[in-house]
């Protein structure tokens, strides 16, 4: 507006005064408005705050989890989290995170919310396909115009536990395990019984006979 303006204003009039070939005063007036509008116009009409902008880092599209525990980590950048419960009111690129897992409708109600940047680590997750929803909205839970949402699949697996090798256990050791202590006197009374019934064979017959 201001160059046209400005144009306009130093064109050579054709009815000059004087006959001395000069601007006429209309059009050197009009390029005065023109810079005074210049110097009126706020910075801000000149460069807008780009939006803010979100991406999911971890996990990524089509990724293979093995176990059932994922980090969830994402990058915003031109945002500033702010905690929706003591700030209600809406300011440029401010808000917080609402996040959805496995959720077919996202809502308000069953969103998860992030006031940070850090990341979340979830356990437990059952095996299986998986969707995991981000958007970025404002302090009253709005959302941006147009929405700034991320959105990625992955699939996590059950771990493939190898089963120990079970240690063999010593004979005597089951035995000891499973007996009481009446019943382990009671069998060292036998055993010495025949030991000595032996030795009576062996050695006492034969001196009772001669």
């Amino acid at each position: 507006m201001f160059k046209l303006s400005l144009f306009i204003g130093l064109l050579p009039a054709r009815h000059s005064l004087g006959g001395g070939g000069g601007y006429c005063l209309p059009a050197i007036a009009l390029a005065a408005a023109g810079v005074i509008g210049l110097l009126l116009t706020p910075p801000s009409s000149y460069a807008k705050t780009p939006p803010p902008s979100l991406s999911i880092i971890s996990p990524q599209e089509r990724d293979q989890i093995l176990g059932d525990t994922f980090t969830f980590s994402f990058i915003v950048s031109n945002f500033t989290f702010t905690d929706f419960e003591s700030t209600k009111i809406k300011k440029p690129n401010t808000g917080h995170l609402h996040f959805w897992l496995d959720e077919d409708q996202k809502t308000l109600e069953n969103a998860q919310k992030v006031l940070s940047h850090d990341a979340i680590v979830f356990k437990n997750v059952p095996p299986g396909p998986h969707t995991l929803t981000a958007e970025i909205v404002q302090n009253d839970h709005s959302s941006f115009s147009p929405k700034i949402t991320s959105s990625i699949n992955f699939t996590t697996h059950l771990s493939q536990t190898t089963t120990p090798t079970p240690t063999p256990i010593p004979i005597a050791t089951l035995i000891l395990e499973k007996i009481t202590l009446k019943q382990l006197l009671t069998i060292w009374g036998v055993l010495l019984f025949i030991i000595g019934f032996i030795l009576y064979l062996r050695f006492g017959r034969k001196r009772f006979l001669k």
